[in-house]
């Protein structure tokens, strides 16, 4: 079953992809989506929105909110420059310019600004037309697609690096589309996320319930923000190995976003950096994954 088409008559986790038991635990949390029930993934241990995906309805809910408007989504390229500078950076290591970037998820254009003025080749995608629209006016090649698959300007194979820099977790069906993906890439191509992890703060909210309902739906609304999944570091580093990808490299201080992120977040990635190189267990809000394209997907997961 497509993951795309998940309700609440299926159980099929958006990050991993597998079924789960017809009738899950589930947890009610507030969000910018309303109040809605989300639950935990037996396979992979993610926890997940329980309900259909719309397309449509996905871009309406991004464009009501502040980063899928023009002026606020600049202000925010502005925040996350610490970020895109470390990403070009690290990129810069395994595939220096010239070289051509396909970022995923663009948005307003902060990332591929920086990109391209680094040296780079670059062409976005997103779900939201203003934000594709904003970035053609720029100067830079743009699509508004949902899936790799569907970019009629990039042909499979022809891309260097890939850039998913904080969407993941809002796609309908991650496996599909890291799939996409990896055809996009050229042989060896190099793909970097910056990912949203804080399925272990969700952990905690849920074994709050009992003890203290008001805190445990704080905890869980932390946790979960505006995302569709959260999904735990060392499971995706697995997922990826699934989708032809061997992780390079795993960093959970450079996927800060701005020295103005709020000291207790700074605390959480200083903590989260100190334990990984133990434990292999994120307890930081994300991490930056490298990861190189080899062979093919293993689609029996």
């Amino acid at each position: 079953m497509d993951p795309s088409q998940q309700g609440p008559g299926t159980a099929v986790c958006p990050a991993c992809g597998q079924f789960q038991r017809a009738s899950p635990q589930t947890w009610d949390v507030e969000t910018p989506r309303r109040t809605n029930p989300w639950t935990r993934c037996d396979a992979c241990g993610s926890y997940s929105l329980v309900g259909s995906y719309s397309l449509d309805e996905e871009v309406a809910h991004t464009e009501e909110l502040p980063w899928g408007q023009l002026q606020a989504g600049l202000e925010l390229n502005r925040f996350k420059h610490r970020m895109f500078v470390t990403a070009l950076r690290t990129i810069a290591r395994h595939r220096p310019p010239p070289a051509r970037v396909l970022d995923v998820g663009c948005s307003f254009g902060g990332f591929p600004i920086e990109a391209r003025a680094a040296g780079y080749d670059v062409c976005g995608m997103d779900i939201t037309p203003a934000a594709v629209e904003h970035v053609k006016s720029l100067g830079m090649e743009a699509e508004c697609c949902p899936i790799a698959d569907e970019l009629v300007g990039v042909p499979d194979g022809t891309v260097d690096v890939v850039t998913c820099l904080d969407c993941h977790s809002l796609w309908p069906d991650q496996p599909a589309q890291l799939a996409a993906v990896h055809r996009k890439l050229a042989p060896n191509g190099i793909l970097v996320l910056r990912v949203v992890d804080k399925s272990w703060m969700f952990a905690i909210g849920r074994r709050l319930v009992r003890v203290s309902p008001g805190l445990a739906k704080r905890v869980m609304r932390e946790a979960v923000n505006d995302n569709r999944f959260s999904m735990p570091v060392h499971q995706l580093r697995r997922l990826l190995g699934q989708q032809g990808f061997t992780v390079i490299d795993v960093s959970i201080w450079d996927a800060l976003h701005s020295d103005e992120t709020r000291w207790p977040a700074k605390l959480s990635f200083v903590v989260g950096a100190a334990l990984w190189p133990v434990t292999h267990r994120n307890v930081g809000p994300g991490a930056v994954i490298v990861a190189r394209a080899n062979g093919q997907p293993d689609t029996d997961g």
